[in-house]
Formats: C-alpha cells, sequence, structure tokens
C-alpha cells in the first residue's frame, strides 16, 4: 500500500478487500483514514436496514 498512498493524506476509499485493523492503523500514522467496510456484512456493528 505505500506506493499507492506516497505523499497523500486524509480519506482513502477501499472495498471489503482492503479492511483490516493493522492497515487502518499503519495508514492513521501517516495521516490517512481508511474507510473500508467489513470483510463481511455479519460483523458489521451498524447494518443498513432491512428493505
Amino acid at each position: 500500500m505505500p506506493e499507492l498512498t506516497d505523499g497523500y493524506c486524509g480519506d482513502l476509499l477501499g472495498d471489503r478487500n482492503f479492511w483490516s485493523p493493522r492497515l487502518k492503523q499503519e495508514l492513521a500514522l501517516h495521516g490517512i483514514r481508511l474507510l473500508a467496510p467489513f470483510r463481511s456484512k455479519k460483523h458489521d456493528p451498524h447494518p443498513p436496514p432491512a428493505a
């Protein structure tokens, strides 16, 4: 991931495959906030309401 975020700070959007607590912490050290959904919907503490 460093090669993609070099010199960047702010919010970074990713899909479920990028969700990782370790990656989120590592990016936060460089001023980047990773916004990615949980890998599995069943682990999401705030699931969307059923339609």
